[in-house]
């Protein structure tokens, strides 16, 4: 059920880019910055990632919401990113029925459930790094 992000399609020449510990990934667009991925902590931007497409920013926020941070590769083609954003929800939403299929298994109660999920969640991320 573990698999790695490098193991997924061919991510081509990746571009380095390091995804901050704290925050909610959000989309950023201004006058300056066409594309990038701001961290929030409440309404407050604590950090700001500036990628090279919006294919990029799609890709960062959904690394950013269902995987360990830190330092990230992701590819500077946009149909390449598009690829790995396609390939890798697929692998996180099967990833994250087949745990809760699991975990409903054992106990009915739906607070238990989610309990249980968020105390397995950084385990399943240890297991993949």
């Amino acid at each position: 059920m573990t698999r790695r992000l490098e193991n997924i399609g061919k991510a081509g020449t990746p571009q380095p880019l390091k995804l901050p510990a704290d925050g909610e990934p959000r989309k950023f667009k201004d006058l300056y910055d066409l594309h990038g991925v701001e961290f929030l902590k409440r309404k407050k931007r604590i950090s700001l990632v500036r990628t090279h497409s919006a294919e990029q920013d799609e890709l960062l926020i959904l690394l950013a919401r269902h995987e360990p941070r830190g330092l990230v590769r992701v590819p500077h083609d946009p149909d390449q990113c598009m690829s790995l954003l396609g390939e890798y929800g697929a692998y996180i939403h099967e990833r994250e029925n087949a745990v809760r299929e699991y975990i409903g298994d054992r106990t009915a109660d739906e607070d238990m459930q989610e309990k249980i999920y968020l105390a397995l969640r950084p385990m399943i991320w240890a297991a993949e790094t």
